[in-house]
Formats: C-alpha cells, sequence, structure tokens
C-alpha cells in the first residue's frame, strides 16, 4: 500500500464508479480496477459490493475510507512542511476568500514581491467556507479569511486586518432608490438577492437584520456577487453587495445606499495555525501585514473603511 494507491481509493469511493475515477485519473480503468483488487488481497477484506448499478462500499470500505483520508492529509502536510522548511527556495502558499485581495488591494501583495523577490507566492481563492477548510485542513499555511460570527477558536492564531461595510443595492424606480440611507426596516418583504451560504457575508448580514427585529426575504442566493448586481439592475429584487465591489463593477441603473447604524462589516481577518511552524517566507509575509495594518492604527486610522 503506497500513497498512490490511497488516492485511487479515495478517488474510486468518491465516485463510485472504476470508469470515472479512471477518467479523472487518466489512467485505464482495468489498471484502476488491478489496483483496487490488489489493495483488498492484501487487505484481506471486500470494499465494495458489485452490482450493475456501481459500486457500494461495504463497512469497512467506509471505515477505510476514513482512515486513508486522514493519512494523506497528514502526508500532504508533511511533505507541504518540509517542502516550505528546506527546499531550496523560500516559498509561501496564501489561501484567500474570494474578493479578499481586491479589498487589501493586490497593490500590498505587489509591494511585498518587491520587498522579498527570492519568496515564490502562490495564491488561490474560494469561497469562504472552502478557503476555511483548505487551511484548516494544512493544504496552506495562511488564509485571507472573511470573519464570520464565530471565532475560529484557540487552535488558530487571528487577526482582524481591514473592514469594508455592506451595502443595499436599488434599482432605479424602485421606491427606495432616492433614499440616502436605509434602515432595517426598509429592508422589510423586501425580495433580497445575495451571495449563499457558503459566503460569510450571509450568515452576517441576516444575524444583524434579525437582530433589528427583520428576518430577511432572501429569493436567490449565488456565488457571483456580480451575478447579483445584474439581477438588481434586472429588477429582480434588492441585492447585498459590499462597498468595495461597486468601484469595479460597474452597474447602470442601480445605486449602492448604506444602512443606519450599525453598520454591517465584511471582515477579512489574517489567519495561522498556531500549533505549526511557519515557513521563514509565511512569517515574512504574516509580520508584513501585521505591521502594515498596525501602522494605520497607531496613526489613528481606522481598518475600516467604508465609501
Amino acid at each position: 500500500m503506497d500513497f498512490k494507491t490511497l488516492e485511487y481509493y479515495r478517488k474510486i469511493y468518491e465516485k463510485r464508479s472504476i470508469r470515472q475515477a479512471a477518467a479523472e485519473l487518466y489512467i485505464s480503468p482495468q489498471g484502476l480496477s488491478r489496483t483496487l483488487y490488489a489493495l483488498e488481497e492484501e487487505l484481506q477484506v471486500r470494499l465494495f459490493e458489485r452490482s450493475v448499478k456501481g459500486l457500494e462500499p461495504t463497512r469497512a470500505g467506509d471505515y477505510f475510507y476514513q482512515e486513508a483520508e486522514k493519512l494523506l492529509k497528514s502526508m500532504h502536510q508533511t511533505a507541504f512542511q518540509v517542502w516550505s522548511l528546506y527546499g531550496e527556495e523560500e516559498a509561501l502558499r496564501l489561501v484567500c476568500s474570494y474578493g479578499a485581495l481586491s479589498a487589501l488591494p493586490y497593490s500590498r501583495i505587489l509591494e511585498f514581491k518587491r520587498k522579498y523577490p527570492e519568496i515564490h507566492l502562490q495564491w488561490r481563492e474560494y469561497p469562504d467556507l472552502q478557503a476555511e477548510q483548505q487551511l484548516f485542513e494544512g493544504d496552506y499555511e495562511i488564509g485571507l479569511l472573511v470573519k464570520g460570527e464565530e471565532p475560529f477558536g484557540d487552535r488558530y492564531e487571528s487577526i482582524d486586518l481591514f473592514s469594508r461595510c455592506i451595502r443595499i443595492l436599488v434599482y432605479e424606480g424602485h421606491p427606495l432608490y432616492e433614499r440616502e440611507r436605509l434602515t432595517y426596516q426598509d429592508l422589510k418583504d423586501e425580495p433580497l438577492i445575495m451571495e449563499g451560504n457558503d459566503f460569510r457575508i450571509y450568515e452576517v448580514f441576516r444575524k444583524k437584520c434579525m437582530d433589528a427585529g427583520v428576518y430577511p426575504e432572501i429569493v436567490a442566493e449565488t456565488g457571483d456577487i456580480g451575478f447579483c448586481h445584474e439581477l438588481c439592475a434586472m429588477k429582480q429584487g434588492l441585492s447585498v453587495t459590499i462597498d468595495f465591489v461597486t468601484e469595479y463593477i460597474r452597474t447602470g441603473g442601480v445605486k449602492a445606499l448604506p444602512l443606519e447604524e450599525p453598520e454591517i462589516l465584511w471582515t477579512v481577518q489574517l489567519v495561522r495555525h498556531r500549533a505549526n511552524r511557519l515557513s521563514p517566507a509565511a512569517e515574512k509575509f504574516f509580520r508584513y501585514l501585521c505591521s502594515e495594518f498596525e501602522e494605520k492604527k497607531e496613526n489613528g486610522r481606522s481598518h475600516v473603511k467604508c465609501t
């Protein structure tokens, strides 16, 4: 049994099909079948029941999948730590919630790269909950993650870097369009379009509305905030957005209005595992961002920026 066998087994288990798993692994179904047969022979147990409908895991198969997942994560984390700490070049893997780098803004990342040209920076964006999962599973050292209602927990160090303000997008012709500011009561019974529950904005917005005694009527959820703007422009409902998004998504016939106090904030945090030793590259990046935003606070400038 080796690393590749565990990867192959995981794919078979998730697809419940030799043919589909083989296609995603770019190997032949015959070769994958032989690997599964050899694994069952080695373990001396049947992992799947075969039928014309496909593969159904046995109790042993379910248990082996859970244990294989743990082993694969551990092996990935170990390999990554070795590569990060002892590789020939300094490397940094950063995971981000969608929009975090745009709001940062990305020029801060470019400044870091100019300051430390020896560091090879790799970053990837995900919906908020997926970004958290990627960090928590150890695939990345540091995350720029959107803050939710609940803290990440004692196992993680999280630092608020900056906040932007949530806005309500109103289309031209709507009774609220000429207003300068909205109250929470204005949203009562209004059809709302927003990013879905893969994004922290969903829970933060709903919580603040309900605290104000309003249960929001969310009629459409999407993973694309730009589509929220489009649907609002087509008069399908009001939309929930973030102030900086309106700076680069220019949608005609709509206006972004602030809410009464208290403002609903969209906050980006810098997050890391407390137990994991950071690579030299990650340590530099962590200190760089902390110092950048700490300097703003010391100079009396708020980390909250709303437009």
